[in-house]
């Protein structure tokens, strides 16, 4: 099975996950736990107490993950990659998330305030302004040919175009007002 942004990566079950880690709530750290030896599995020259006491010795009570590509905190457990703000989520409430939003933006912001469950759809929902923005304003831009503002909202096959306007703030206006009914973040476009 691939897994990608649309269709993320199951986690693993909440005991196992409890087992692993600590996650304080208010500062967003997730630690590693000292492992018990369930964990582990006899080796060729190790025992899996062995392994255990080994790996506790070395990561126990260490604060987990690093900055991946995608700009979150990444945790690696058993070889297998996993966004922490999901691992902290399910944590935290018991219930397994298949996308988080951060509400303020900030991606390595993994505190339980911070962290909404979502739809891939309502994520989208809360960008930050992109680069190649040249007007300031999501959805918004100056249409040369038309000497207009052109508003929309959308993307993709779901994208909606919301009108042509003499002036930038009524452009403005009307995309303000398109966010508000399709349930956009207060958040959204920001910079």
């Amino acid at each position: 099975m691939t897994y990608s942004a649309h269709n993320p990566r199951p986690l693993p079950s909440l005991d196992f996950l409890r087992e692993c880690f600590d996650y304080n709530t208010e500062t967003g750290v997730l630690t590693r736990k000292a492992r018990p030896v369930h964990h582990f599995s006899d080796g060729v020259q190790k025992t899996a107490e062995q392994l255990a006491n080994h790996w506790n010795n070395a990561w126990a009570g260490k604060v987990a993950g690093y900055k991946s590509k995608a700009g979150c905190i990444a945790v690696k457990l058993e070889g297998v990659e996993y966004k922490a703000h999901r691992l902290a989520y399910y944590i935290a409430t018991g219930q397994e998330p298949f996308h988080i939003d951060h509400i303020s933006g900030d991606a390595t912001d993994n505190r339980l305030c911070n962290l909404r469950a979502v739809s891939h759809q309502e994520n989208h929902k809360n960008q930050k302004l992109r680069v190649t923005n040249t007007s300031g304003v999501m959805g918004v831009k100056r249409h040369s040919q038309c000497d207009a503002w052109v508003a929309q909202i959308g993307g993709g096959k779901e994208r909606r175009h919301l009108g042509f306007f003499r002036t930038f703030q009524d452009a403005v206006l009307a995309r303000k007002s398109a966010e508000r009914d399709a349930g956009y973040h207060e958040n959204h476009g920001r910079v």
